[in-house]
Parts: structure tokens; C-alpha cells; sequence
């Protein structure tokens, strides 16, 4: 009888705690599809000001940017906008690079109607500034 008793316990707290944890499981993997966004905005500008810098073409930098994104996040969110703009500090000339991403992997919505509400960060903006190299010795160098 102890047996049967002991089982049925076991059964309990498993179908009380099954449902937290199955809440706290979509909770994080939500959390993880705004981080995997939030560091491939970051990568994408830093690939798309590289490009910038190195070959002063905006359209390949922005291709560049975008295709960095897409490899890294293309289930979990898309680029709104890339955008360059020229930056001069202590006479040094740099690119700076702003990615706008928008979240878009909101697969466990329904988790977050539990705390009632949504996750505050839909859109991601990262800014990464590059310095601009002078092109010194052979073009085979810098292609």
C-alpha cells in the first residue's frame, strides 16, 4: 500500500511542477530568439562598416551586412535598415555602421500572455564604428 501511495505522490508533483517548467522552458527560448537577433544586428554592422571601410561601396556593404544577418538569424528576425554614415575624430576618418533588426521569432507568445505581457524588445538597433584604412602598397593587398 505504501508503494501505490508513494507512486501516486510522484505522479502529483510531476503533473504540479510539468507546467512551470514546460512556462519557464518558452520563456527562455524566447529570450534566446531576441539574443540571437540582438547579435547578429551587432555582427552585421560590424561586417557591413568592414566592407565600408575597405571598399567604400555602399551597396556591397550593405549586401555584405545583410547576408551576415541572414546567416545568422533568418529564423528569428529581419533587417529593417543599414545605414553608413562618415564619422572624423582627431583627424582620423572612420564609417560608422547602423543595423535596424525586428524581432520576429515570437514562437511562444502564448507563455508571455501568462505574465500579461510581451517581451519589451521588438526592434534592435547596433551601431559599430570602423576606421577607414588608406590604401598604402599593392591593390592585391586590399582586394
Amino acid at each position: 500500500m505504501s508503494k501505490n501511495w508513494s507512486k501516486r505522490g510522484t505522479i502529483v508533483e510531476f503533473a504540479l511542477i510539468l507546467p512551470l517548467l514546460l512556462f519557464l522552458i518558452f520563456v527562455v527560448f524566447d529570450l534566446g530568439s531576441i539574443q540571437v537577433v540582438d547579435h547578429a544586428s551587432f555582427s552585421a554592422a560590424r561586417e557591413g562598416a568592414r566592407t565600408y571601410a575597405r571598399t567604400g561601396d555602399v551597396n556591397a556593404s550593405r549586401t555584405s551586412a545583410q547576408n551576415t544577418f541572414n546567416t545568422m538569424a533568418s529564423n528569428f528576425g529581419t533587417i529593417q535598415s543599414v545605414e553608413f554614415y562618415p564619422v572624423n575624430r582627431s583627424g582620423q576618418s572612420f564609417i560608422e555602421a547602423v543595423v535596424t533588426a525586428k524581432v520576429t521569432a515570437n514562437h511562444f507568445s502564448f507563455a508571455w500572455k501568462f505574465l500579461g505581457q510581451q517581451p519589451t524588445v521588438n526592434v534592435i538597433q547596433k551601431k559599430m564604428i570602423y576606421p577607414i584604412e588608406e590604401k598604402q602598397g599593392s591593390e592585391e593587398f586590399w582586394n
